[in-house]
């Protein structure tokens, strides 16, 4: 790796991942200055852990939160 190049992070990252997590951050920031909300932004894991939700309830409409977390963390995510 060379020391010339700058790493590129957030939404401009190669990695879908990092890219992922920086889109849920700025909608995050975005929506709490919308409803004038403050304190603390969630972090980028419990953002993407909290889509990840969204997604497989959308998938699967009798999927429980609970269940869904609960095989979250079985497999250590």
């Amino acid at each position: 790796m060379s020391m010339d190049k700058p790493k590129k992070s957030g939404i401009t990252s190669k990695n879908p991942l990092l890219r992922k997590i920086a889109q849920l951050e700025l909608a995050a920031a975005r929506n709490m200055e919308e409803v004038g909300a403050e304190g603390p932004l969630k972090s980028g894991v419990d953002l993407l852990r909290d889509d990840i939700i969204a997604d497989t309830i959308a998938r699967h409409p009798g999927a429980k939160r609970e269940d869904i977390l609960q095989g979250m963390i079985d497999m250590w995510f």
